[in-house]
């Protein structure tokens, strides 16, 4: 995993602490993936219309 050094993204210091954190620069986005072996992908349907 890169450091937030390597790529120019920071947790910010928040309070109260029960707001949690944010990341910065404010574009910034970030995701858990879990694995699991049962998974399977799937679909929803056309969104146009």
């Amino acid at each position: 995993m890169n450091g937030p050094e390597e790529i120019n993204v920071a947790l910010t210091e928040v309070y109260p602490p029960w707001r949690g954190h944010t990341m910065e620069p404010e574009a910034s986005v970030s995701e858990l993936v879990f694995h699991h072996p049962d998974c399977t992908y799937f679909g929803v349907g056309d969104s146009t219309g």
